[in-house]
């Protein structure tokens, strides 16, 4: 019970070394509500002030006559206590509500001292109130604050399951108030009353927290408005200094949307494990080392082994010995960010086939392990239907190849004169046959030059080049074709930087831009041939070769180095005849040299055919 003076008051562990017979005195001069009583437990004597704060004569609050004050729902608690606590006869401490001299009851904190004498006995118990009725309402308002503020929703309850109090939140979510719950059992309230075994499930919490258990679980709730909420519940006892506990703090926290982006995973991972399992391609999952954790039906009816295999299984294992070194670099690079995770290998089944197959690697982090997700696709057959065409192109080209050359011979022989007189007609008709054989030999070669590029076969003989040396030769071989056309070279050499490079296939390069220029160019126009430093890479060199001719729809464009590719041709120049290839393999031989290709034009204005190779061998550095 507080003291009504802002002066600090007297320690009671000071008043316990006071002799008795100065007692009387003390405590009337201290500022602080005092009181004793006999050792057993009857009260004797109290201060002035005590009888100011009561507003009655000392005398009625004498022996136990001062439990009249105590707030009627306290009395026989209060009682209680303190006659426990004077057998104990140990120092305690008790909070109760007295009544002040205006009738109001206010909340006290009472702390009561054994006072001793020479032989340790206790001769008087000494008390002090403290009126702390503000500091509770404080207290209470900050604890309110906070307990209604609260993210979660919170109920109290004593060790029976009885409810003390309710946050707003809680109330909210049925929809009722405080006064509706107050001192229900939680399990008889609307949170839980809606199903026996979640009635149970919360006796059962009860029961366990109050003997000293935290209990957490999960449940969910209809709502008043139909809605389903998930909650994540708990009971944690509240305990005493002796960690015994007192009361109960039931906390539940909305997860309802955790749920709902769980299930929403759920369903995302089982519509991916359904396409996984039903892919035709094999889909694996490897550690860093190569073991396998995960693999898709594919895999296992396709490989042959089972799935209870996975755990003995490697993937560098099952490689090929033919490819294993080059897998394992492959995944190395992987490993240190670099590469494009494409993987060309061959794997070898449970029965021991060969199974060539090509695949992409992605790598991820979970649960802090890097995986490694493979999708390989079986290409056997196309690897087997590749061979055979390769064969074919090699058979069909060297059988095309004989004959034609021996027609064009024939043909040149006949044209000469070799066999005699011939008239101007069959001399026109003979110049066809050679022109079109001629065209066919060098359809011929790029097929052949196309398939040895593709198959990795076809080698460079690199030599250092001057650029003009190779512009001089080019146009040398191209002039008579150019006179033909009535079409001048003219040629431009910025730079003379000498580079490594094939000169015969760098020709063949040159010759077939210049050529189509020549084609397409008007009667007496100039087709431009010019060297020049490299526009991608300051360390390269470019070719470039221009005309005024109708120029390339921009549609087109993209077209331009595809193998076979048609495009739309103005009425004039429709009887220009190309194979569809030169273009292309001009691509993949300048590709080969490290080097790009390009084109720039405008329908009616001309094109500029391009490429450019880097000085020293290796690919193009882009400029910063």
């Amino acid at each position: 019970m507080a003291s009504s003076s802002d002066e600090t008051p007297l320690s009671i562990d000071a008043l316990s070394t006071v002799d008795a017979s100065q007692l009387q005195f003390i405590a009337e001069a201290i500022p602080q509500l005092i009181w004793t009583c006999s050792p057993e437990g009857k009260v004797d004597f109290a201060n002035k002030l005590f009888g100011k704060y009561i507003g009655r004569s000392l005398s009625l609050s004498m022996g136990d006559g001062w439990l009249d004050l105590c707030h009627p729902d306290e009395v026989d608690l209060v009682r209680q206590s303190f006659a426990d606590n004077i057998k104990l006869q140990k120092p305690f401490e008790a909070e109760f509500r007295y009544r002040r001299a205006d009738g109001v009851y206010r909340w006290h904190s009472c702390s009561v001292l054994p006072l001793k004498d020479e032989h340790g006995k206790i001769f008087r118990w000494l008390g002090t109130n403290t009126d702390m009725q503000d500091q509770k309402q404080a207290r209470e308002r900050i604890f309110r604050a906070v307990f209604d503020n609260s993210y979660q929703l919170m109920t109290l309850t004593d060790l029976n399951g009885k409810i003390l109090e309710a946050n707003t939140p809680a109330l909210g979510l049925i929809d009722c108030k405080l006064k509706d719950v107050k001192g229900k059992y939680l399990w008889d309230t609307l949170w839980f009353n809606y199903a026996t075994d979640m009635q149970d499930k919360i006796k059962n919490s009860i029961e366990r927290a109050a003997s000293g258990e935290f209990v957490r679980f999960e449940f969910s709730h209809m709502g008043t408005n139909n809605q389903v909420t998930f909650f994540d519940f708990s009971v944690k006892p509240i305990v005493d200094d002796e960690f015994n506990p007192t009361t109960l703090i039931a906390e539940a926290r909305d997860i309802t949307q955790r749920k709902f982006a769980e299930q929403q995973r759920q369903i995302s991972e089982n519509h991916y494990r359904n396409i996984f399992e039903n892919a035709s391609d094999l889909i694996i999952s490897i550690t860093p080392d190569g073991a396998i954790i995960y693999a898709n039906r594919a895999w296992h009816e396709t490989l042959g082994y089972k799935k209870d295999m996975l755990q003995l299984l490697n993937l560098f294992n099952i490689v090929s010995p033919e490819c294993r070194l080059e897998a394992l670099s492959v995944f190395d690079e992987m490993k240190k960010g670099k590469g494009d995770g494409r993987l060309e290998t061959t794997l070898v089944t449970i029965d021991g086939k060969m199974l060539e197959v090509e695949g992409n690697l992605n790598r991820d982090l979970l649960r802090n392990v890097h995986l490694t997700t493979a999708i390989f696709r079986d290409i056997t057959a196309r690897k087997v239907m590749q061979r055979k065409v390769a064969e074919f192109y090699s058979n069909v080209s060297h059988e095309l190849r004989t004959p034609l050359t021996s027609i064009r011979a024939s043909l040149g022989l006949i044209e000469g004169g070799m066999a005699g007189p011939i008239s101007e007609k069959a001399e026109k008709l003979i110049q066809i046959g050679r022109e079109e054989s001629e065209r066919l030999i060098r359809m011929v070669n790029d097929i052949l030059d196309i398939k040895k590029v593709e198959s990795g076969r076809l080698a460079l003989n690199s030599k250092k080049l001057s650029p003009s040396d190779l512009v001089h030769s080019t146009c040398e071989k191209l002039q008579s074709i150019a006179s033909q056309f009535d079409v001048n070279l003219n040629h431009h050499i910025e730079t003379d930087a000498p580079f490594s490079g094939d000169k015969d296939r760098l020709v063949q390069v040159l010759t077939n831009y210049i050529s189509n220029a020549i084609k397409f160019s008007p009667k007496g126009e100039c087709v431009k041939i010019s060297v020049t430093m490299g526009l991608l890479s300051l360390r390269s060199i470019r070719f470039s070769v221009s005309d005024v001719g109708p120029g390339i729809a921009q549609e087109d464009l993209d077209k331009l180095f595809g193998m076979f590719q048609q495009l739309s041709v103005p009425p004039a120049h429709r009887g220009v005849k190309g194979s569809g290839l030169g273009l292309a393999l001009s691509k993949s031989l300048v590709e080969l040299h490290g080097g790009k290709v390009g084109c720039a034009s405008k329908q009616g204005e001309g094109a500029c055919f391009w490429f450019e190779i880097p000085i020293e061998s290796g690919s193009l550095i882009e400029p910063e």
